[in-house]
């Protein structure tokens, strides 16, 4: 997805195939709910990349004769922790050094009505929460790579400092924003 015009497009194609695949399905799960979710996903995605973004989906029979469809987003934008520093001056940046990490960052992104995205304020700020509360009402494993480390979401109990700092791990590799996941269908 290289333009912004490609990058809505594939959202579109996206949301187009998901429910495709998905009409052929029992209804085990809200698969309309699931198909919000991900298109969420792709959508931030979408938004949020400084250039290419790469939509992954693969769908999979497992030995037990169940289905599993796995999927992989990345973008090459700067992630949340990098994109909530670069819009501080050096003040606000001295004034959080202490406090301000990569599980800090996160308790704010996951806060309803929050976004690093600039626009209207039509829409922004529901993402991170949506797409987190989707997906543990659904089932979905989900984990985010952001900058140098990688999240466990759907392991939160709750969006506070201390609960985030034990879900998050350091990779020391810095590799933009990325959600890999899988949900049983």
């Amino acid at each position: 997805m290289a333009t912004s015009a490609d990058r809505r497009l594939a959202v579109k194609g996206l949301e187009e195939w998901l429910v495709g695949i998905f009409d052929s399905l029992p209804r085990t799960k809200n698969l309309n709910q699931l198909v919000i979710i991900l298109r969420e996903m792709a959508k931030n995605t979408a938004d949020h990349t400084s250039g290419i973004a790469a939509l992954g989906l693969e769908r999979r029979l497992q030995p037990t004769g169940t289905e599993v469809l796995k999927f992989s987003y990345s973008d090459t934008g700067p992630g949340i922790h990098q994109s909530l520093w670069s819009q501080w001056g050096e003040e606000a940046k001295i004034k959080r050094l202490r406090h301000q990490g990569v599980a800090e960052s996160y308790r704010m992104a996951l806060k309803e009505g929050f976004s690093t995205k600039s626009g209207n304020g039509v829409n922004l700020g529901l993402g991170m929460s949506l797409i987190m509360q989707g997906c543990i009402s659904l089932g979905v494993d989900l984990s985010v790579f952001d900058a140098d480390s990688r999240g466990l979401l759907t392991n939160l109990r709750e969006t506070t400092h201390s609960e985030i700092r034990k879900n998050f791990f350091h990779l020391s590799t810095n590799m933009g924003f990325a959600y890999h996941g899988a949900v049983n269908l």
